[in-house]
């Protein structure tokens, strides 16, 4: 470890691992939410959401909130892999189904974006069962139809959203 002000470097990231790993995490929580507090002051909305998610319990509306906030400051700066990444955190935090599907359904499409095909397909999964909207399982569906298609099974995409076709019309 080296000490240089208020800066800490380990020799090695499996270090910094491991200290933060045998820390207790009551004391993980509390060091990100004194950093979540530190980057507020500093005006860095995007990293504080980050440490925000991890100081968070369980479910937090408003943490996913600020995550979602933070995926779309990704994708203006280009990072598509970055957006799908905070997407899927705000997820995992959404204590509604609903919201968690749209937002795992983004996190898909971010993924899908970032040429992260089987990642994408994996959040698709996660998010259908808990889709009732027609029209995200009808986006979601298309962009599956899409990662089918490219992979060369254009016959199970066609199946695909010829399905999902008949599906919307007997709603």
């Amino acid at each position: 470890l080296s000490i240089r002000g208020w800066r800490f470097r380990f020799r090695h990231p499996l270090v910094r691992s491991e200290v933060y790993q045998a820390a207790p995490l009551a004391e993980r929580r509390a060091v990100h939410t004194a950093l979540a507090g530190v980057l507020e002051e500093a005006g860095d909305a995007d990293r504080r959401a980050w440490q925000r998610a991890a100081a968070a319990f369980g479910p937090d509306e408003d943490v996913a909130a600020e995550l979602e906030r933070a995926a779309v400051s990704a994708r203006r700066r280009g990072g598509v892999a970055a957006e799908a990444r905070t997407l899927e955190l705000a997820a995992r935090l959404a204590p509604e189904d609903d919201a968690r599907a749209v937002r795992l359904v983004k996190a898909g499409s971010a993924a899908w974006q970032a040429g992260r095909s089987a990642e994408a397909e994996q959040l698709l999964d996660e998010a259908l069962p808990l889709i009732r909207e027609a029209l995200l399982r009808a986006e979601a569906q298309e962009l599956r139809a899409s990662i089918l298609k490219r992979h060369g099974d254009a016959e199970a995409a066609h199946e695909l959203l010829l399905d999902e076709a008949s599906r919307i019309e007997l709603a």
